[in-house]
């Protein structure tokens, strides 16, 4: 830990707030901080100690350290852990005066690495947090880093449990305690798991044997044997059965050939009238031609007949209509020569009338926009003497508004002292929840660990009834084997006795002259199964005797825990005390608050505040806009005033133009009137008579071309009636040619008329159908036959009923199912095989696999028997520190100059060899105070080179706060040279006192001027040498 900044307020003799840059005070590696008794050094450290381990770490043991001129006190310490990175926090921390002592206020610890980041922000988790960053407990760090007054012979002189668990803190040693012991269990769990897992799969091949893997086997040979015979004869009887399945198939086929030999002879008469009927359409095709065109001419000429007829009368009916279309054609242009010329001249004044009619619509358009113009401007006018109206009422309205909303304003405004209070009363509410929610943690911890305690009581109660049990039972035991161990000697003994002749030597006392009662037992040394009997009563005793010291373990374990849980109550209980008291000043101050102000929830006052302040807030801005309208409105009225005056202006200019336009309209009208009347429109008028004079000259060009039509149509007629009458004679003549030589050629060939000519003719498909099945036919003939020959010699006189077929039939799939069933049992047979093969690979392999967990219990278990009870910590403690001794030892030895050295005894606590007395020990308690302050150092220095924080960042900080004045001059100079040689980039010294001597030898020095009464409080400053 390298400190970096600390700030002090409030604290012992600091008022003010004081800052202290030990990036600046230790640069150079070496440093003190002087000022005269009691002017407020050892406070510094307080403040460093504070900040980091709370009100409880206060190293001078009173809660009294707040200043009397304060109400409160703060520290706030900025510092480093340098590890694989290097991190920079900083811890701030609050305490309070009460009526009840000091309490803790607000607190944080920040993470300032880079950006800031709150870590915590409990005073527990605070605590907790610091001790884990640093590494060390509250007093190990002010035994071994910061050593303030009263603390700095603690180590050398603690001894017994404190020291061992200092030690096992101080070197980390809690992984190879507890943490090994953890360790061990769980690693020995997870292998007993592991074996109890492989003991269970070995239970799933217990089945599994060489035996069964050779009785399998053999059967799988003799499955084997017997497929391949199955197999021979299902081949074999196969064949067969396929050759009757060929034989059969020919018989058919050649019956299938003699039948339908037989259906084709049935069919040789149809196919003899097919060949006559084809020779006579041969002979008729010939003159099939001559026919064709012969009827073709016949048929013009009947079609031309009907043509002719259909003329003559077409002729007949244009005649007629060209004579009445004549008549249409004379009476229009009578029509015509009478009406044109008068049509003309009314067109002509009608037209002069229009030019002066389209005039008026411009001007008729002009007083519309005028009088639009004139309309529009009144209605403004209007609008705008209404709207001047409603915004003087407005006006009246707004002011109204302003008056009540200043008004409004001054009743909701709320004091600056109302809100401090109602602020602090929040602040005080909190703190009696939070006090209130300590406490019930507290409660619900006490409650808990009420449970476990008696739960763990239980259990030691059966321990100790277990335990009295397994005495009762190794007493029944030993009484036994007692007994029968005395019945075995005496029998013995008698029969030594038996053997004993007078005068002879006793081979157990060497006498020759023996003498026992008459009534000795005569009788062998051991009855039948005694020697067994002795044998379990010994394993049973030795047995129970084991089962005796572990149930002794246990409860003593069990005692141990429940002194632990035992104590823990009453620290519960204690801070229940603690946090009750503290609940019960809360909340007396809190209803103290609520009493002064009348005030129940101050929360929701606050809010009732927060509302009042959002409705002043609004109203103000809705002041704001009431002004602003109120102005606006103003600025409003003076333009509309403006615009009504120049509307009126307007209208008035309007009302000037419009009558002289009205006017020269009225005469405009007057002239159309009188050529043309007012009963019509000019442009109406203009386009009746051009329509009128258009369809008179339409009707006559139309009778024009419709008569000159008719005439043509008639003349066109005439024309094609005389064109058919030739083309009819023409014709006729070629038909009698044709007939004359179709009877000619139809005599030569045998027919009598040419209805029997048309009868034999066949068309091209139907003769190609004809000459195709004569074909077949006769093909069909000899296919038949040819295949009916060549199934006779394939047969060769063969023949298989299909009653014999379905026989052979029958034996196949019998002898087909029997095949797949010894497949199917040689397939379960060599999967069995398999099987019972891979169980027996995996059984091995799981023998080995359990043999290798077994093997790895024995370890586990010999490790854990040698790291029961924290032998295994304390033995690396001790060589821990015997090495930290010699180190120190070393160093005393060099600062005393060799007058005294640092060992340690069996019992690892530390002794001092006193060489100027012959090298005699002495106990730490023995030691004067300079002996002790420089023995105490030089272990110091040597813990602090040694230990690490956290495992990974080393200490860079050492404070000593005691002990120079006790020094002689000469060992002063020892112990100063000592510290400044220790002293590098990875660790900063620092020392508090007053000895004037000692502060010339400081390279930079904090100087602690003391408090002035009511002035000011300690101030501290930087001094270069």
């Amino acid at each position: 830990m390298r400190p970096i900044r600390l700030k002090i307020r409030g604290l012992n003799s600091f008022v003010e707030e004081q800052t202290i840059d030990f990036t600046e005070l230790a640069k150079r590696g070496f440093f003190g901080i002087f000022g005269p008794t009691g002017s407020g050094k050892s406070t510094i450290l307080d403040g460093m100690i504070m900040a980091l381990y709370g009100i409880k770490a206060m190293s001078r043991g009173t809660n009294e350290f707040i200043n009397k001129n304060c109400q409160s006190a703060s520290v706030s310490y900025e510092f480093q852990v340098t590890g694989v990175r290097a991190k920079r926090y900083r811890v701030e921390r609050e305490f309070k005066l009460t009526t009840q002592g000091t309490k803790a206020g607000k607190c944080k610890l920040v993470d300032v690495t880079e950006e800031e980041l709150i870590l915590e922000d409990t005073v527990k988790g605070v605590d907790r947090a610091c001790a884990d960053i640093i590494g060390l407990t509250a007093d190990d760090f002010m035994r071994t880093v910061v050593l303030p007054q009263g603390k700095f012979s603690e180590f050398l002189k603690v001894s017994g449990k404190d020291r061992r668990e200092i030690l096992e803190r101080l070197f980390r040693l809690e992984e190879y305690g507890k943490g090994l012991e953890e360790k061990l269990n769980s690693a020995l769990n997870e292998e007993r798991a592991k074996r109890s897992n492989i003991q269970g799969q070995m239970e799933a091949y217990v089945l599994a044997s060489e035996e069964l893997l050779e009785q399998r086997s053999r059967q799988l040979e003799e499955g084997k044997q017997l497929l391949a015979k199955t197999e021979q004869e299902f081949r074999i009887t196969g064949e067969t059965y396929q050759e009757f399945l060929t034989v059969r198939f020919l018989m058919k086929e050649r019956e299938v050939h003699e039948q339908r030999l037989g259906e084709l002879t049935k069919q040789s008469e149809k196919i003899a009238l097919r060949e006559e009927k084809r020779k006579a359409a041969d002979r008729a095709g010939g003159i099939a031609p001559m026919l064709v065109s012969y009827e073709e001419l016949a048929r013009q000429e009947r079609m031309l007949q009907d043509q002719i007829r259909e003329w003559e009368l077409r002729l007949e009916e244009t005649n007629a209509r060209k004579k009445k279309k004549e008549l249409s054609f004379q009476n229009i242009a009578r029509q015509r020569e009478e009406q044109e010329s008068g049509i003309r001249l009314k067109l002509q004044s009608a037209k002069e009338a229009w030019e002066q009619w389209k005039e008026l619509p411009g001007m008729q358009q002009q007083q519309q926009e005028l009088q639009k113009k004139l309309s529009m401007q009144q209605e403004q006018l209007k609008d705008l003497e209404k709207k001047q109206e409603h915004l003087i009422q407005e006006e009246i309205t707004e002011s109204q508004n302003i008056h009540k909303l200043e008004t409004s304003l001054l009743e909701l405004k709320v004091t600056a002292d109302y809100r401090d209070q109602i602020e602090y009363g929040i602040h005080q509410s909190e703190s009696v929840n939070n006090s209130k929610k300590d406490l019930n943690s507290q409660e619900n911890k006490r409650t808990a660990g009420i449970k476990k305690l008696q739960k763990e009581e239980v259990t030691a109660n059966e321990f100790s009834e277990k335990l009295e049990g397994k005495f009762r039972e190794r007493q029944q035991i030993t009484e036994q084997l007692t007994k029968l161990k005395q019945g075995i000697r005496d029998r013995q003994i008698a029969l030594l006795r038996k053997e004993l002749k007078e005068g002879e030597p006793c081979p157990v006392c060497g006498g020759r002259h023996h003498e026992w009662g008459k009534d000795t037992e005569q009788t062998d040394g051991f009855q039948p199964g005694e020697e067994n009997q002795v044998e379990n009563l010994e394993e049973m005793l030795e047995t129970c005797n084991a089962e005796i010291q572990m149930l002794e373990r246990k409860k003593d374990s069990q005692a141990g825990i429940i002194n632990l849980l035992s104590r823990q109550q009453e620290e519960l209980q204690a801070e229940i005390k603690i946090a009750g008291t503290d609940w019960e000043n809360q909340n007396a101050l809190l209803l103290d608050l609520q009493s002064q102000t009348g005030i129940l929830d101050f929360k929701e006052e606050k809010k009732r505040i927060q509302s009042l302040d959002k409705d002043r807030e609004e109203r103000e801005e809705q002041l704001q806009r009431v002004r602003q309208s109120l102005s606006d409105n103003r600025d409003l009225q003076k333009n509309i005033q403006a615009n009504i005056s120049t509307g009126k202006e307007a209208a008035n200019k309007i009302q000037l133009e419009l009558i002289p336009l009205e006017s020269s309209i009225r005469e405009k009208k007057r002239q159309v009137a009188e050529k043309i009347g007012n009963e019509m429109n000019p442009e109406a008028c203009v386009t009746l008579l051009e329509k009128e004079l258009s369809s008179l000259l339409e009707k006559y060009e139309r009778y024009r071309l419709e008569f000159q039509q008719a005439t043509e149509e008639s003349q066109s007629i005439k024309q094609q009636s005389d064109q058919l009458l030739g083309q009819l004679e023409g014709n006729k003549n070629a038909r009698v040619k044709s007939e004359e030589s179709l009877k000619q050629e139809m005599a030569r060939l045998n027919f009598a008329d040419m209805e029997e000519v048309k009868n034999a003719v066949l068309d091209k498909k139907q003769y190609q159908e004809f000459e195709k099945s004569i074909d077949n036919h006769y093909n069909e003939l000899r296919e038949c036959s040819l295949k009916i020959k060549e199934t006779g010699e394939k047969l060769g006189g063969r023949a298989v009923s299909e009653a014999e077929i379905k026989e052979l039939n029958v034996k196949c799939q019998g002898l087909e199912a029997a095949l797949n069933k010894q497949k199917e049992q040689l397939g379960e047979w060599k999967q069995q095989v398999k099987s019972i093969k891979g169980n027996l690979e995996k059984k091995k392999k799981l023998r080995e696999e359990l043999d290798a967990v077994e093997h790895q219990i024995s370890i586990l278990e010999d490790l854990k028997g040698v790291s029961r009870g924290k032998r295994f910590v304390e033995y690396m403690a001790a060589e821990r520190l015997k090495y930290i001794s010699r180190s120190a030892s070393r160093r005393l030895s060099e600062i005393t100059n060799g007058n005294y050295e640092l060992e340690t005894n069996l019992e690892g606590e530390f002794v001092i060899r006193d060489n100027k007395n012959g090298g005699v020990l002495r106990a730490p308690a023995t030691l004067s105070g300079g002996e002790t302050f420089v023995t105490s150092l030089a272990l110091a220095l040597s813990l602090s080179e040694e230990i690490q924080l956290k495992g990974t960042a080393p200490l860079e900080l050492f404070f000593l706060d005691e002990g120079f004045g006790s020094l002689d001059e000469n060992l002063l100079d020892v112990v100063m040279t000592s510290l400044e040689r220790i002293h590098n980039e990875h660790l900063k010294v620092g020392i508090i006192s007053h000895v004037e001597s000692v502060k010339a030898r400081v390279p930079v020095r904090l100087i602690v001027s003391p408090a002035q009464s009511g002035i000011s409080g300690t101030k501290v400053e930087i001094e270069h040498v």
